[in-house]
């Protein structure tokens, strides 16, 4: 049973909002655990990513990233490589999350690009060994549109819209959307104990291409996070 869900959220080099339709390598690589226990955000971290060809390519980022991110090239150079980031993560959950880490925490991100189009496919052309967490994740617009019945659902924008919250402003872009899909997760749990919803959280395995999936019920999340009704 997880005490901790960890929010990841990618920008790529290339469209942002397009993730995985560009094939361009990350630039933002940003994340936040969400204590389900105490019902709190206990950590998060933003790293810019430096790309393997940008010392040599002046123009690593879109016009794109540049005007609606508000990035520039020479953060992106003084960047960390994507294998440094991944690392950093891992230190974290090795340190923080327990002795039993592989059963305290899943991932979970807006949509599957996120991993299955974008992290995956870099790190292996980049041989990057991911560790084994990496692997399964929650969808989160998935669990949103199946407990509120709502198709409509594109984005992380679109999610707060309809549960009348507003946007996280406190940091860059990045960071306000993992700030934001915290927030998100939270009320989603809280409404899914609410309506009495038995299948929330279809957790996404990822191996060898193929999709396969297990559950998370509610009455497992909501142990948590009782004291918020």
């Amino acid at each position: 049973m997880a005490k901790y869900l960890i929010a990841i959220y990618t920008v790529t080099a290339g469209l942002h909002e397009e993730l995985g339709c560009d094939e361009q390598e990350i630039v933002l690589f940003s994340w936040v655990v969400v204590d389900l226990t105490n019902t709190k955000v206990v950590a998060a971290q933003t790293h810019m990513v430096k790309p393997r060809g940008c010392d040599v390519n002046e123009n690593a980022l879109s016009e794109a990233c540049k005007t609606e991110l508000g990035l520039s090239e020479e953060q992106v150079k003084t960047g960390q490589p994507l294998e440094q980031v991944v690392e950093q993560l891992d230190q974290f959950v090795q340190a923080k999350l327990g002795p039993d880490n592989a059963q305290s925490f899943h991932l979970v991100t807006d949509g599957q690009m996120h991993l299955r189009q974008v992290l995956h496919p870099e790190a292996s052309q980049k041989n990057i060994n991911l560790p084994h967490y990496y692997y399964s994740f929650f969808d989160l617009r998935k669990e949103f549109r199946k407990l509120y019945n709502s198709e409509e659902i594109h984005s992380i924008q679109d999610m707060l819209n309809y549960l009348g919250m507003d946007s996280d402003a406190s940091a860059e872009f990045s960071m306000q959307q993992v700030q934001n899909i915290a927030k998100i997760i939270l009320r989603l749990v809280e409404d899914a104990i609410i309506r009495d919803q038995h299948r929330l959280f279809v957790q996404i395995n990822l191996s060898d291409g193929i999709e396969d999936s297990t559950c998370m019920s509610s009455e497992q999340a909501g142990l948590f996070i009782r004291s918020m009704l």
